[in-house]
């Protein structure tokens, strides 16, 4: 087929019409690798400009209850993504440090955390777009 590859500075190789094991349509975009053997097809490429990961971090109020943390993605996603948390607090006896994510949207979504020592608590989110 034709290959059409445009490279915009900082950007990855885009091939707009391949014709391989993938088979990919006309205007379809896929992800090339220049290798020692020549281009090789990686699969079809997101034709989004919206992110597929992100991450971040964030800290609780002071409290032995739920504390409801507001977090906004640096960019919106295109769908509302999966999102997973882990709090990073030392462990001390029986303390329980808790967390939980409600309300995902494509722009942000909310992380509740607890300790049940009181205590403030620090999260790390990561949220990724699958679709």
């Amino acid at each position: 087929g034709t290959v059409e590859v445009a490279i915009a500075d900082g950007e990855i190789p885009r091939v707009r019409c391949l014709t391989q094991i993938y088979r990919p349509g006309v205007g379809d975009v896929v992800e090339i690798l220049a290798t020692a053997g020549g281009w090789v097809c990686l699969g079809q490429l997101q034709t989004s400009a919206a992110p597929r990961i992100q991450t971040g971090t964030g800290v609780s109020a002071d409290s032995t209850s739920w504390v409801t943390n507001t977090v906004t993605f640096p960019a919106p996603f295109a769908n509302p993504p999966l999102v997973f948390t882990n709090v990073v607090a030392p462990s001390s006896g029986t303390q329980v440090t808790e967390s939980c994510v409600n309300n995902v949207t494509t722009t942000g979504c909310q992380v509740r955390t607890r300790r049940s020592t009181g205590g403030t608590v620090t999260f790390m989110w990561l949220a990724v777009d699958f679709s």
